[in-house]
């Protein structure tokens, strides 16, 4: 996966040690999940005193999944992220993120889906995946 941010941010803030900020993000997915994502993405920033990003990212992918119709579905990711060696860039930070399927919003090829799973680095330019999709008759609200 490859991610862009849209530059400048929509809005950033501080509030005491934190940093506030919003900004849109567009991802490539190569693989099985294979296709694009835009998200808008909500952060607070602390570095004083947890030094970590908590960051919530909302958004909506459209691809294919391992040979299905194209379709589309919408997503919520909760991602922290390890700012402990910062300042930031020189590199990727290390971060774990839980991403979830929204039930019923799966249109096209990717009508019925559900799921999820998790994503982390250790702060190589490298992200492991391990999502767990499902169709139908196994998604909690088509049961």
């Amino acid at each position: 996966m490859t991610t862009t941010f849209a530059n400048p941010d929509i809005a950033q803030r501080t509030q005491g040690n934190l940093v506030i900020l919003s900004r849109y993000s567009l991802s490539t997915y190569v693989g099985s999940l294979q296709g694009t994502t835009l998200a808008l993405q909500t952060v607070v920033r602390d570095d004083a005193v947890e030094k970590k990003a908590f960051q919530t990212n909302t958004g909506h992918f459209w691809g294919t999944l391992e040979g299905f119709e194209p379709g589309s579905f919408s997503f919520i990711v909760h991602n922290v992220v390890d700012r402990s060696g910062c300042p930031c860039p020189p590199g990727p930070t290390p971060f774990e993120a839980k991403f979830v399927v929204v039930e019923s919003t799966g249109s096209g090829g990717l009508e019925g889906i559900c799921g999820g799973g998790t994503l982390k680095t250790a702060g190589t330019p490298s992200t492991d995946y391990d999502y767990t999709f499902r169709f139908g008759k196994d998604c909690k609200a088509n049961n």
